[in-house]
């Protein structure tokens, strides 16, 4: 399925509803289906952003470890994907995740109340 499609660009757009909602876990399974059919060049920022979701998902479970751990993952298929298929202004993501992450390595940091929200342009 290409990212140019009506199917994919309704799905993203959902999940991207539902995580801007703080509905994390929502909008993994809604981006997840539309993972499942996408092309090889949308797979890996896909993937990136269900990292994403559910590493937040389990910041709102106080699972630091769990976010961690997905949140490192999420920033590492983020910064190899291909930028100019990717549906979202990346550099400020990136930001985002990575302050979280120095927040979730340091034990004694409280967990993070506001979680970034995410912003969709058209693709090329």
């Amino acid at each position: 399925m290409k990212a140019t499609s009506p199917d994919f660009q309704k799905a993203l757009a959902h999940g991207l509803r539902l995580f801007n909602a703080g509905n994390f876990f929502e909008a993994h399974e809604v981006w997840e289906e539309i993972w499942r059919k996408a092309d090889p060049l949308e797979k890996l920022w896909l993937q990136g952003l269900i990292q994403t979701a559910v590493g937040f998902h389990h910041l709102q479970n106080h699972n630091r470890r769990g976010a961690r751990s997905l949140l490192r993952n999420a920033i590492e298929k983020l910064s190899r994907a291909d930028r100019p298929n990717f549906p979202f202004d990346l550099p400020p993501l990136l930001t985002d995740l990575r302050r979280i992450l120095l927040v979730l390595e340091n034990e004694s940091s409280p967990l993070p109340k506001k979680l970034p929200i995410l912003k969709m342009h058209r693709p090329r």
